[in-house]
């Protein structure tokens, strides 16, 4: 759980961090570190470090193929830094390129589509899984939900 002393302004915990570093493709930070932060309240965990890093594929693949030993695109991925830790320590790499390519696909807005990459990344940092159907039923209804109560509470915002 979350103490008053981790929390700035807004609610938002200390240790959340969004770059973007894309060439062409950008996003509104500021809206992703306020969804990050509901994220994390809503889950009550600890968070000493975590990085939001919206990058282009090519980036993206290379950690993919570095990190993972999978040469295969995908679209978002999380990395725990300190493994056991009972607070979150980790790094979410969401590729625009194909949240931009397949939103459409999807029935959602690029945005959507941004926001959908980063809380499953968020929610593999905080103990998810999705490596059964049963697991990932879990966290695809887990993340749908907590989406659409930040979209739902963002209403007034353009996609």
């Amino acid at each position: 759980m979350i103490s008053d002393s981790q929390t700035e302004a807004g609610d938002i915990p200390t240790g959340i961090d969004v770059s973007i570093s894309h060439p062409t493709l950008t996003v509104d930070a500021e809206e992703i570190k306020r969804f990050v932060a509901m994220v994390v309240l809503t889950e009550e965990v600890r968070v000493d470090y975590l990085g939001v890093i919206l990058c282009e594929r090519d980036r993206h693949q290379e950690l993919h193929r570095s990190f993972l030993g999978d040469p295969a695109p995908t679209d978002v991925l999380a990395f725990d830094l300190e493994p056991g830790s009972e607070s979150v320590d980790g790094e979410v790499y969401v590729d625009l390129d194909t949240a931009n390519q397949r939103h459409r696909e999807f029935g959602s807005t690029f945005r959507e589509e941004v926001l959908r990459y980063v809380v499953h990344g968020v929610l593999h940092l905080v103990g998810y899984r999705d490596k059964n159907s049963t697991d990932a039923e879990k966290m695809r209804t887990r993340q749908e939900t907590l989406l659409q109560g930040f979209l739902g509470s963002d209403s007034d915002r353009p996609d």
